[in-house]
């Protein structure tokens, strides 16, 4: 539709739809996602331009989510996810500060052409976020998939090493419940009422000369599609308990942490449609969301499930670290002194309604780092520790946080352990490995988790970033890496000790930190 056709019909015109625009992407909804203000920007402007036989999903993949040419959208999700969450953010700016604005804005289902109209006109009717909505239906129990590990078969005649499987499937059914991300049953279909979402099938293949070969596959029972699988060795030299160690390390560690093979598969389901449960689709949102440092945009929804679900208690745990990573990462008010009060609340909440949660320990242990609270951190992330031994993701938190008091031999020594070389780490854990190399000098190494810290809405990746070319003598690339820190966050100028201090916490290492900053341009 063109811009004589907006005039023609009665319709808002380009200028007071730009200017609607602008006041969406201002709003504090849209101001810390700037790929959602992109999005906004892109898709009307072309629906202006009468271009609008171009919103696609490739041609939004490529221009405004900078996927490179070769991007698939049926392969890959990133355009049908993005568009639902810009649906969201539409609904909540007109639940919210756009609840009076003249000018609505949409984006209807099934489509990425944006529907605008006049507040109250009956071609509004489909673009207005309806306040009157139903609230989201939960169903009894947690919202969580559930897996089922099948009875392993047995190939061949035990040797010399004999492993039971049906005592190795009630281990790992025992470790991936500790993980808190799927609901697990080990017993027949029958038993379990025969509804399950994954199945976890084993084989265990025994050769000669004392040898075992164990085969797992992961499979999603909507299709019977095996979306993993693995192959693991083991013989007479490795003792049984050893080889059982390892696998459920390997398979909980692949499987079921935060962010593992499950959590990829239901976040392409979950996040495209509103199937599921809202509580699940929440806690995926909430983990993406702070994968690419946009923190905020999970808050509003966690705060209505809550108070649906008071027993949702990683709701809670959730809002717990969106309150205090939005305060010390910057991404809400910088002079908010209440931030961390309302992140312990939480956290304790959290802790109240699962006594028994590492997760909810862990979050606990952020919240009471960040409050320079260190012993009581310390308490809460060993019991962390002892509730799920095998979270690795866990273990290098705390490895990275130790760094951040100084103790950074004994940081390193936890990373080294837990964070292999050659797997994907998240953008948290290479900073965690940056600044222990820095700290030691090592600065290939150091330089290298630099080079991975690629997301601009990550502060301190920029930081390190700024940090490395002055140690490499690159002058101009430090003071643009400090002009892009204070350009996204202004705050940084007035006081960037008081900045560095909220994240770490020693005050020798955030005195050092300041005073090289400030030989790169941070003044």
């Amino acid at each position: 539709m063109t811009n004589a056709s907006y005039a023609q019909t009665g319709q808002p015109d380009a200028a007071q739809i730009r200017t609607q625009v602008e006041r969406m992407t201002k709003s504090e909804i849209f101001a810390n996602s700037p790929q959602l203000s992109a999005f906004l920007l892109f898709v009307v402007e072309a629906l202006l331009r009468g271009k609008s036989e171009r919103l696609k999903g490739y041609t939004i993949g490529v221009e405004v989510l900078r996927r490179d040419v070769n991007f698939d959208p049926q392969m890959d999700p990133i355009v049908r996810v993005e568009a639902t969450r810009l649906r969201r953010a539409i609904e909540r700016y007109y639940a919210g500060p756009g609840a009076s604005d003249a000018v609505v804005i949409a984006l209807p289902r099934g489509g990425y052409v944006p529907r605008i109209a006049w507040r109250g006109t009956p071609e509004a009717e489909v673009a207005e976020p309806s306040a009157r909505a139903k609230p989201p239906r939960l169903l009894p129990g947690n919202g969580l998939p559930t897996l089922r590990v099948a009875p392993f078969v047995v190939v061949g005649t035990p040797g010399p090493l004999v492993i039971d499987g049906e005592a190795l499937g009630s281990k790992l059914a025992e470790a991936f419940a500790l993980f808190e991300m799927v609901n697990v049953v080990a017993a027949a279909p029958a038993a379990s009422g025969g509804r399950y979402d994954y199945r976890l099938d084993g084989a265990l293949e025994y050769r000669g000369e004392g040898t075992v070969c164990l085969r797992f596959k992961l499979v999603d029972k909507t299709d019977e599609t095996v979306i993993w699988s693995r192959t693991l060795e083991a013989g007479c030299a490795e003792a049984v308990p050893e080889i059982e160690q390892k696998v459920i390390l390997e398979l909980a560690t692949t499987i079921v942490q935060r962010f593992g093979i499950i959590w990829s598969h239901e976040r392409r389901r979950q996040l495209a449609t509103d199937a599921g449960d809202p509580r699940y689709r929440a806690m995926i949102e909430v983990g993406e969301s702070f994968r690419s440092f946009d923190p905020l945009r999970a808050q509003e929804e966690l705060e209505r499930l809550t108070t649906l679900d008071p027993s949702f208690a990683a709701g809670f745990s959730y809002l717990a670290a969106i309150h205090a990573v939005g305060y010390v990462h910057g991404f809400t008010d910088p002079g908010d002194g209440t931030a961390l009060d309302r992140a312990l609340k939480f956290a304790r909440r959290g802790v109240e309604l699962r006594p028994h949660s590492a997760f909810a320990y862990h979050i606990l242990f952020i919240v009471l780092f960040f409050r320079g609270e260190t012993e009581a951190a310390r308490a809460a992330a060993e019991n962390a520790i002892a509730l799920n031994p095998y979270d690795l993701a866990m273990r290098a938190d705390y490895g990275g946080r130790l760094i951040f008091a100084g103790e950074v031999d004994k940081g390193m020594e936890m990373l080294r352990n837990t964070a292999p070389s050659g797997t994907i780490l998240p953008a948290w854990t290479h900073f965690y490995l940056f600044l222990g190399h820095y700290l030691r000098d090592e600065l290939a190494e150091a330089r290298f988790h630099a080079g991975q810290l690629i997301n601009d809405t990550h502060i301190y990746g920029r930081l390190a970033q700024a940090l490395i070319a002055r140690r490499d003598g690159q002058v101009d690339e430090a003071r643009r890496m400090i002009e892009s820190i204070t350009t996204a966050q202004p705050h940084w100028k007035d006081d960037p000790r008081r900045e560095i201090g909220k994240l770490i916490t020693g005050s020798r290492l955030a005195d050092r930190l300041t005073r090289e900053l400030a030989a790169a341009g941070l003044t």
